[in-house]
């Protein structure tokens, strides 16, 4: 995915959107770019969205076919990458399910799920300057 990210925009979404949850952590993201440089820490943004776009889209097919196995490496994937890019709100969501999973909680889990697709959704789409987030 070519995002395009510019440093002072991907900032910008350093708080709270009107969406639930979707926030990215300044903090993180000025470690990242300083600790990596513009250039490598915009591809590995680019790369970890992307990345958590598909897990996402995967984890409703893993739930669908009831592959709880397959679910948890992809939720606990998602918790990493989010984590790694300053996505904290998912990265507790994406646990939260990985915790759903583990003790077996089916209703709990469809919920959380659905949580945490939106939620996924919706940082995607504000990463890649497709949400208008307020600061």
């Amino acid at each position: 995915m070519e995002l395009g990210i510019i440093v002072a925009d991907i900032l910008s979404l350093s708080q709270t959107s009107r969406s639930e949850g979707v926030a990215l952590d300044r903090v993180c993201l000025d470690r990242l770019y300083n600790r990596l440089g513009f250039h490598d820490a915009d591809q590995l943004v680019c790369r970890a969205v992307d990345e958590i776009a598909t897990r996402v889209t995967d984890s409703s097919r893993y739930w669908s076919k009831g592959d709880w196995g397959a679910l948890l490496d992809c939720v606990n994937g998602i918790d990493k990458l989010a984590t790694q890019v300053g996505m904290p709100a998912l990265a507790r969501c994406a646990r939260d399910v990985a915790g759903c999973i583990r003790f077996a909680d089916r209703p709990a889990l469809d919920a959380t799920l659905w949580r945490m697709t939106h939620l996924g959704e919706a940082s995607v789409a504000a990463v890649s300057g497709q949400q208008d987030l307020s600061l």
